[in-house]
């Protein structure tokens, strides 16, 4: 069944009891009605109430049952004989936090009934009810073409540890909710954890690869050709000496 905002029975009060004495007239009727709004993201509340009009409006004395529930789910309040003076409104209303319930189907139901004060009789009771499904609102997401991230130790960074990063999010649906709703980080602002993926070590190449100098091995001088000589250099700087 579709959730009602509002669900209204109004009917004429019964005219006469059995002994034939006027306790009312066509004038005088009961307005019953239940609702169950959404006034804030974080609020779900129910209200069941009953008002008598007319000539003989202070001749009834009103009565209303309720249960506030959540459907497949506890009961979240349940009153009996809820009233008032002769004549005025009785009601009662249920006030739920979304963030300790969660999201579901939340019904009301209510009974109404009325005694007549100096006729001594009931009128016919009524019932009436409504219900709303809620669903929290969804989460943000990146905006296309920024960082899918909300840190990101970027290239170039230093040692001061000074990690700066901006991203855009995008606004999910609100789902019901009437104002826009608020995030916050699930982990808390003051933990941060960080991945990284090691890729594989590759052999290291050598950058120069230099044949053996030509150099004689008499006791005089090395004689170390034109060839030789630029080979030899390479060497000595290749190995580090």
């Amino acid at each position: 069944m579709k959730p009602r905002l509002w669900f209204v029975f109004a009917a004429l009060l019964s005219t006469t009891p059995a002994s034939g004495q006027q306790c009312t007239d066509s004038t005088t009727y009961r307005y019953d009605t239940s609702a169950v709004t959404r006034p804030n993201g974080n609020e779900v509340d129910a209200q069941g109430q009953s008002q008598v009009f007319g000539n003989y409006q202070y001749w009834w004395k009103l009565y209303l049952d309720s249960t506030w529930s959540k459907q497949n789910g506890p009961t979240l309040g349940h009153n009996v004989g809820d009233t008032n003076s002769p004549g005025l409104t009785v009601s009662r209303l249920y006030q739920t936090t979304l963030q300790a319930n969660g999201p579901g189907t939340y019904v009301l139901s209510n009974t109404h009934n009325a005694w007549n004060v100096y006729c001594s009789y009931w009128d016919n009771a009524t019932v009436t009810g409504d219900q709303k499904a809620i669903l929290r609102p969804a989460r943000p997401d990146y905006a296309s073409f920024y960082p899918r991230a909300l840190w990101f130790l970027g290239a170039g960074i230093t040692s001061d540890g000074s990690y700066p990063a901006q991203t855009v999010f995008a606004p999910g649906a609100n789902n019901g909710a009437p104002e826009s709703p608020q995030y916050v980080i699930a982990n808390g602002g003051n933990r941060l954890s960080l991945s990284a993926q090691i890729a594989p070590v590759q052999p290291l190449q050598p950058l120069l690869v230099v044949p053996p100098a030509n150099i004689s091995t008499s006791r005089s001088t090395p004689h170390i050709t034109a060839s030789g000589r630029i080979r030899f250099f390479c060497l000595l700087i290749a190995l580090g000496i």
